[in-house]
């Protein structure tokens, strides 16, 4: 590796082959290299080959985690096969939702929203933003019913 100005310089070889061993993760790849994720980050943003490559490795490394959860799934792991369930299965109506409901008997919230007053011209001081009183009960009311 070649020095510029004190400070060593990494070659797109070495940062490609840190990048294979850490499966795409640039903070991996800084710790294989010894530097810092900063410097991994701005070579990657002005080489086009580096992200590149960076893009395939980690597609293949998603391939490996859906070819080991697969496994999993057909070795009878409940837990994986709830998450591909959940994560694929949703048209299907795997999916996982919570429903909010109020305790049985007791009426519902119902919230009131009083109307907006009028904002001030430009050059009207605060104090006269509003005339109404702030105890106000709204006239009109809005229910919103679950």
């Amino acid at each position: 590796m070649a020095t510029k100005q004190g400070r060593r310089v990494l070659s797109a070889d070495a940062i490609a082959n840190a990048l294979r061993k850490a499966g795409g993760s640039v903070t991996e790849a800084a710790r294989v290299l010894g530097t810092a994720r900063s410097t991994v980050t701005r070579r990657l943003a002005a080489s086009e080959p580096l992200r590149a490559l960076r893009d395939e490795v980690r597609e293949e490394t998603l391939d490996l985690a859906e070819s080991t959860l697969l496994k999993k799934i057909r070795a009878g792991n409940l837990g994986a096969v709830i998450f591909y369930l959940k994560t694929q299965g949703r048209s299907r109506g795997y999916v996982e939702r919570a429903e909010l409901s109020g305790v049985e008997g007791v009426a519902p919230i119902r919230f009131y929203i009083p109307k907006k007053a009028p904002l001030p011209d430009d050059d009207e001081p605060l104090e006269t933003m509003s005339t109404a009183p702030i105890d106000a009960v709204p006239t009109e009311r809005k229910d919103f019913d679950a």
